[in-house]
Protein backbone atom coordinates (compact mmCIF):
# COMPACT_ATOMS: atom_id res chain seq x y z
CA UNK A 1 0.00 0.00 0.00
CA UNK A 2 1.77 3.06 -0.54
CA UNK A 3 -0.32 5.78 0.24
CA UNK A 4 0.86 5.93 3.79
CA UNK A 5 4.71 5.11 2.67
CA UNK A 6 5.70 9.43 2.68
CA UNK A 7 2.96 10.46 5.40
CA UNK A 8 4.60 12.02 8.20
CA UNK A 9 3.01 13.21 11.78
CA UNK A 10 4.79 14.95 13.76
CA UNK A 11 5.81 15.41 16.82
CA UNK A 12 3.60 12.65 17.84
CA UNK A 13 2.81 12.47 20.80
CA UNK A 14 2.20 16.47 20.49
CA UNK A 15 0.92 19.24 22.72
CA UNK A 16 -1.73 19.50 20.36
CA UNK A 17 -0.13 20.96 17.60
CA UNK A 18 1.07 19.01 14.63
CA UNK A 19 2.46 19.17 11.29
CA UNK A 20 1.11 16.32 8.82
CA UNK A 21 3.30 15.98 5.67
CA UNK A 22 2.55 13.67 2.52
CA UNK A 23 3.80 13.32 -0.82
CA UNK A 24 0.39 13.69 -2.45
CA UNK A 25 -1.48 16.00 -1.87
CA UNK A 26 -3.94 16.37 1.59
CA UNK A 27 -7.80 17.57 0.42
CA UNK A 28 -9.19 16.87 4.01
CA UNK A 29 -7.96 16.37 7.92
CA UNK A 30 -10.60 15.27 10.16
CA UNK A 31 -9.76 14.30 14.08
CA UNK A 32 -12.04 11.87 15.97
CA UNK A 33 -11.70 11.36 19.90
CA UNK A 34 -12.36 8.32 21.20
CA UNK A 35 -16.18 7.65 20.86
CA UNK A 36 -15.77 8.45 17.02
CA UNK A 37 -16.90 11.71 17.02
CA UNK A 38 -15.44 14.35 15.02
CA UNK A 39 -13.56 17.18 16.91
CA UNK A 40 -11.78 19.22 14.43
CA UNK A 41 -11.64 19.02 10.25
CA UNK A 42 -9.62 21.12 7.81
CA UNK A 43 -11.49 21.37 4.00
CA UNK A 44 -10.36 21.57 0.95
CA UNK A 45 -6.55 22.25 1.87
CA UNK A 46 -4.82 20.26 -1.42
CA UNK A 47 -1.64 20.87 0.20
CA UNK A 48 1.27 18.42 0.99
CA UNK A 49 1.95 19.95 4.40
CA UNK A 50 -0.73 20.88 7.20
CA UNK A 51 -0.26 22.61 10.50
CA UNK A 52 -2.88 21.11 12.86
CA UNK A 53 -3.82 22.89 15.82
CA UNK A 54 -5.91 21.10 18.45
CA UNK A 55 -4.51 22.54 21.80
CA UNK A 56 -8.31 23.38 22.83
CA UNK A 57 -8.81 19.90 23.34
CA UNK A 58 -8.72 17.32 25.91
CA UNK A 59 -5.86 15.59 26.08
CA UNK A 60 -5.88 12.04 25.50
CA UNK A 61 -5.68 10.07 22.06
CA UNK A 62 -7.06 10.85 18.65
CA UNK A 63 -7.62 9.43 15.35
CA UNK A 64 -6.22 11.83 12.62
CA UNK A 65 -8.29 10.69 9.01
CA UNK A 66 -5.71 11.84 6.72
CA UNK A 67 -7.62 12.23 2.78
CA UNK A 68 -5.11 12.34 0.14
CA UNK A 69 -6.33 11.89 -3.63
CA UNK A 70 -5.14 8.32 -3.13
CA UNK A 71 -7.26 7.32 -0.61
CA UNK A 72 -7.65 7.60 3.22
CA UNK A 73 -5.40 7.20 6.09
CA UNK A 74 -5.98 7.14 9.45
CA UNK A 75 -3.55 7.14 12.25
CA UNK A 76 -3.36 7.52 15.70
CA UNK A 77 -1.91 10.85 17.20
CA UNK A 78 -1.66 11.95 20.98
CA UNK A 79 -1.99 15.11 22.86
CA UNK A 80 -0.24 15.33 26.43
Amino acid sequence: DLIGNYLSIYPNPSNGEFMVTNNVDITTISITDAQGKVVHSLNNLNLNKVNVDITNLEKGMYLINIETVNGTITKPVMVK
